[in-house]
């Protein structure tokens, strides 16, 4: 089976001392308040397991933000008493209805790219010199204006074919399949993808058997 693949772009627009009567039992003995249990001790609030808090993070507008573009600038602040934390990015897949973007970042800020308007979840991750790890999930909405749809047909020798074909959009920014639509079979020959964002040539289609 030899298939055909047609395509059309469409562009839209302390406690104190010890007791006055106290004996060895009294608050300065070895059970009292600066005793070996005592909150100076190796368990107590200046210990060593108290010290150690995770990193602060922030951005400016809070953590839903939006672009009319196909992509965003985002910059976080991340502080930590013990300096500079490492900040990494990443698509916050369990969130997301949109998962595939590009994300080209270096430390706190971010350039973010999409190939589809919709909602994007992204989580930022913050951590120190001691491992402590804070997260500041983004809620990102895009709606470029400037969207298009590429849409056409598959045929086999000018009809539908007769067994079903997955027709793949693929984003080459990733390339990763981002759409799939059947066509032939139980489906007609068209198929369409739209409110697809950013430049044309970023966007390929791909006919399993096609020629």
């Amino acid at each position: 089976m030899a298939l055909t693949l047609c395509c059309l772009l469409v562009s839209c627009g302390g406690s104190g001392g010890g007791d006055d009567d106290g004996g060895g039992a009294g608050v300065d003995g070895g059970d009292g308040t600066d005793g070996g249990d005592g909150t100076d001790g190796g368990d107590g609030t200046d210990g060593g397991d108290g010290g150690d808090t995770p990193p602060s993070l922030s951005i400016d507008g809070g953590p839903n933000q939006s672009t009319d573009e196909h992509k965003i600038d985002l910059t976080v602040t991340a502080s930590d008493d013990g300096g500079d934390p490492t900040v990494t990015w990443a698509v916050n897949d369990g969130e997301t209805n949109t998962s595939v973007v590009d994300i080209d970042a270096a430390g706190p800020a971010a350039t973010i790219y999409f190939p589809i308007n919709g909602t994007y979840h992204v989580v930022v991750s913050a951590t120190d010199d001691g491992g402590q790890t804070a997260e500041l999930p983004l809620t990102i909405t895009v709606d470029d204006l400037d969207s298009f749809t590429i849409s056409g047909s598959v045929e086999d020798d000018e009809v539908s074919p007769e067994s079903q074909v997955d027709v793949q959009l693929i984003w080459s920014r990733t390339s990763e399949t981002i759409l799939t639509e059947p066509v032939g079979g139980s489906h007609d020959a068209a198929f369409s993808f739209g409110s697809l964002i950013g430049p044309e040539a970023e966007f390929q289609i791909k006919v399993p058997g096609s020629n």
